[in-house]
């Protein structure tokens, strides 16, 4: 009886039974991303044209997958309690944000042009920018890997905008992306 324990203990240790994790990698870093921008009703402006109060930036990141520092027994454990394995970048995002800046090229409520936007967005749901951006750590590829930046003021004046937004992480990388131009009324 106490051999057949053994053999079993020794079987499920093995990863015999168990799932054999495949990941792409641990962690992830942001490669690239893309922009787009979208109003209210998440709908592309019209020959170029945004209508309503507000208009939300869309961005999704491209991602690099990077193994992480990891138990080498953590295979054989997933496999002993038969759980799942995990997503690639679940462990979160290996190189942090050191900075992220949102500009246009036009007078925005008396931000000049080239001036940060920051403190005129929020994150869907309406976290704060900045609280969103030292998160950055903890990002999940599979929850994070496109975010909603919404305006939380429309322009007083009409005029066209550029949006840029400037990324750069603690490793010095800087990956920097435009919108379309927009007429905003």
């Amino acid at each position: 009886m106490e051999f057949k324990k053994v053999i079993l203990v020794l079987v499920l240790f093995s990863g015999i039974l168990g799932c054999e994790c495949f990941n792409a990698g641990t962690e992830w870093n942001i490669k690239d991303f893309a922009i787009s921008i979208v109003d209210n009703q998440n709908l592309s402006p019209v020959n170029g044209v945004i209508e309503g109060d507000s208009a939300q930036l869309i961005i999704i990141f491209e991602a690099e997958f990077v193994e992480a520092t990891t138990n080498p027994l953590k295979g054989l454990i997933n496999s002993a309690y038969a759980t799942s394995c995990e997503e690639p970048g679940d462990d979160g995002l290996k190189d942090e944000i050191a900075s992220f800046i949102v500009t246009s090229n036009s007078d925005f409520n008396g931000i000049e042009p080239g001036g940060s936007l920051n403190e005129k967005l929020a994150v869907y749901g309406r976290k704060p920018l900045e609280q969103w951006i030292s998160s950055s750590a903890s990002w999940m590829f599979s929850y994070d890997r496109m975010v909603e930046l919404i305006f939380i003021e429309k322009p007083e004046a009409s005029s066209t905008h550029i949006f840029t937004v400037k990324i750069e992480m603690e490793s010095g990388k800087i990956i920097e992306q435009n919108t379309d131009e927009i007429q905003w009324n």
